[in-house]
């Protein structure tokens, strides 16, 4: 969610308080798509310092940076998401979901269900997504949920499950910079409703 952005001051305020692991050589987890469908959510802790900070907001258990969501793609099931990137495409893309978890780009993640979306919601869902992607929504610096002209990763979420009219969280953060309450992926992990499904965490164990 909020990498590297022209806001990067933010991030920075974010992650001072903060303390970060260093990186250790890791293998990609098994990711069995069958299981997964369209309408769930992707968690994921990136390994940047800013995800650190945005991961640290949420508490040990709800320590994920990033979330998009799972759709049905061609003939395999894949993530919609958006985030900003240091260089290249800012816009709402739609990427495998190996791809969503590579371990070059997350050292932990899940995903989640809400048992309650029926079939036909899943369906709006998965169309409301592709049709993000197909407008190319671009990445929203401004951090504005009142505005859904560019997005950020957990508006994007937030978005799509009005659209079934099932609010996630009503849950804000105020954060240094950001013009207004920002919505989290903890918030999300923590109100909304959802179930594990499947999870990974490549971080060698702790121990007292």
């Amino acid at each position: 969610m909020l990498v590297w952005t022209r806001n990067n001051l933010l991030i920075i305020l974010l992650a001072l308080s903060l303390v970060r692991c260093g990186r250790q050589e890791v293998v990609a987890p098994e990711i069995s798509v069958d299981e997964f469908l369209s309408g769930d959510l992707a968690f994921r802790r990136g390994r940047t310092m800013e995800s650190d900070a945005i991961a640290g907001m949420g508490g040990s258990r709800y320590d994920y940076s990033h979330v998009g969501v799972i759709v049905s793609h061609g003939d395999s099931m894949c993530v919609v998401h958006v985030e900003p990137m240091r260089e290249g495409n800012e816009q709402v893309k739609v990427v495998s979901i190996e791809e969503f978890f590579h371990p070059e780009s997350a050292v932990k993640g899940c995903v989640t269900r809400c048992e309650a979306l029926s079939e036909q919601q899943r369906h709006i869902i998965e169309r409301e997504a592709m049709a993000l992607v197909q407008r190319g929504v671009e990445f929203d610096h401004d951090y504005r949920l009142s505005d859904t002209t560019a997005m950020y990763c957990t508006e994007l979420v937030d978005f799509l499950y009005r659209k079934v009219d099932i609010l996630l969280t009503e849950q804000r953060h105020r954060v240094p910079l950001a013009q207004e309450d920002v919505l989290l992926p903890s918030s999300i992990m923590r109100d909304g409703a959802l179930n594990v499904v499947w999870s990974y965490d490549l971080r060698p164990a702790r121990h007292n």
